[in-house]
């Protein structure tokens, strides 16, 4: 429920040498720099700079060829307001199946405990300061596979950057080798946390494939059912093995959402929890939500894609009985446990789909600031709410975010949720939106980068709309202290390409 930046594929220095023969033999050698795909773009690096951060902290910007300073994944892990005892229980356990996995003393070891450490981290909060964490440890993981590292937790690595959100495989047959590196991991003791999450993005990669219609595609579709099998097979373990009820709802959640162009295999996945959850634990308060959430999501389903104008009657009253559902669980689900706060995002969404009715959409986020404090999730659905598409304007998504300006939790994102929507919905505001309230996208980008300066993401988002805001100035400050970390998520590869041609000063 929480806007969080999904990883791609990052740009990197690319330089190519093409070696020409002539015809009486001379060798005649040419350095061609060039643009490979969209996402990879060169980059030459600035001079050196240092640049003054909170606490005092000088961080060196741009990082040269030098890979930049190492972030621990304990010191990011520290950040988060819950869930660190998991951290740390998770981080071990994969620390020592490593260790038996490899045994005695090797180059990489150092390396290795590095990357577990920071996959941990992203296992359990994903990037959510956007700080091209995948980008790091896949560029330790190379150094560590040159020293004869080889595991099945380590492959999957570039997996789970590369098809994230709505990336897939550009051929389909490759579908195949996605599925087969994350069902390495099941000959192994790694945690479950990890096979779950592997599996996961093998199977929305197939899906992400089929909604984009990847020639070939269909004769590999075969291969989705055993992998959701397999993916509930992992959530079993992961009920078992008393993993935290929160990041428990937001998996089962989070898949089912994943689900909602597969009628057939998203009802089989919410009775499938439900039954495993009625012999785990039937009583808890966390299987009541993910029904009422299994309802939401099947009534998205129904309802299916587009405009409102496009939706069927069929679609439409088969949303209808499936929100009605879900607010007769969740409303007896709240009644019981007024301080679990996922039931109120998940009724915001009930609210969303169903009349819109304003009044109801405050009761849930009030209760919902007050049952967490430290949820930022309830911020970004409530500025969801407001988009001009559903039933707000652009002006009370300012109005909105000028509130959690003031607030200052830049640690739960709540101010950001002007940028994220602008960034995923840019047709709700128009293309002068940024030049009209600079000022207040400023104040924001300034806020959180004094709080985060590593966030690429964010940073790169901050050169986009200064550039849409004709800000060329600070625009080319932040393509300065980017060097070469610019975040393909957040800019086109195209886009990139035209800011590069217009700061760029290295010969």
């Amino acid at each position: 429920m929480d806007q969080k930046p999904a990883r791609k594929k990052r740009g990197i220095v690319q330089y190519m040498i093409f070696g020409c023969a002539g015809f009486i033999g001379v060798l005649v050698l040419f350095y061609i720099v060039m643009a490979l795909v969209p996402g990879l773009i060169i980059m030459r690096r600035n001079s050196n700079a240092s640049q003054q951060v909170a606490g005092a902290q000088l961080l060196p910007l741009p990082y040269k060829d030098e890979v930049r300073p190492w972030l621990e994944s304990d010191q990011l892990a520290a950040r988060m307001p819950q869930h660190q005892e998991f951290y740390r229980r998770l981080r071990d356990e994969t620390w020592a199946e490593f260790q038996r996995l490899h045994p005695g003393t090797h180059p990489y070891d150092e390396n290795a405990r590095k990357i577990i450490g920071t996959l941990t981290y992203l296992c359990i909060w994903g990037d959510y300061y956007g700080e091209n964490l995948f980008r790091d440890i896949h560029s330790l993981y190379v150094d560590s596979n040159k020293e004869g590292l080889a595991d099945p937790l380590f492959e999957v690595i570039l997996d789970l950057d590369l098809f994230t959100g709505y990336s897939h495989s550009h051929e389909a047959r490759m579908c195949v080798e996605v599925k087969n590196r994350s069902e390495s991991l099941d000959a192994t003791a790694y945690p479950a946390a990890f096979k779950f999450w592997a599996a996961t993005n093998a199977a929305r990669n197939l899906m992400n494939c089929q909604q984009s219609h990847v020639p070939n595609i269909e004769q590999y579709m075969p291969l989705l059912p055993p992998l959701a099998g397999q993916i509930l097979k992992h959530y079993e373990v992961m009920l078992n093995e008393k993993y935290p009820p929160n990041y428990l709802f937001t998996r089962a959640d989070g898949w089912m959402s994943n689900l909602q162009n597969d009628v057939t295999l998203l009802e089989q996945a919410g009775q499938k929890m439900d039954e495993l959850w009625s012999h785990s634990d039937p009583d808890s308060p966390t299987r009541l939500i993910l029904k009422g959430a299994y309802e939401v999501n099947m009534a998205w389903a129904l309802r299916t894609s587009g405009w409102a104008s496009q939706v069927t009657e069929k679609g439409r009253s088969g949303m209808q009985l499936h929100l009605s559902k879900a607010r007769e669980i969740l409303e007896g689900a709240y009644e019981r446990y007024p301080g679990e706060w996922p039931i109120c995002g998940v009724m915001m969404n009930v609210v969303l789909g169903g009349d819109g009715d304003r009044a109801e959409m405050e009761k849930w986020f009030q209760r919902g600031v007050q049952a967490s404090s430290n949820w930022g999730g309830i911020y970004s659905c409530k500025a969801h709410y407001l988009l001009p598409r559903w039933y707000g304007s652009k002006k009370e998504e300012v109005s909105f975010t000028q509130e959690c300006l003031a607030g200052g939790r830049f640690d739960i994102k709540a101010p950001l949720v002007l940028i994220n929507n602008l960034q995923y919905y840019p047709d709700d505001f128009g293309d002068d939106f940024p030049q009209q309230n600079w000022s207040l996208l400023q104040t924001i980008f300034e806020g959180f980068l004094q709080k985060y300066p590593r966030s690429d993401y964010y940073r790169t988002l901050y050169l986009k709309f200064a550039m849409k805001a004709k800000q060329e100035k600070i625009a080319a400050e932040q393509f300065r202290l980017l060097g070469d970390y610019w975040d393909s998520d957040a800019i086109s590869g195209e886009a990139y390409q035209e800011i590069f041609r217009k700061f760029d000063t290295n010969p």
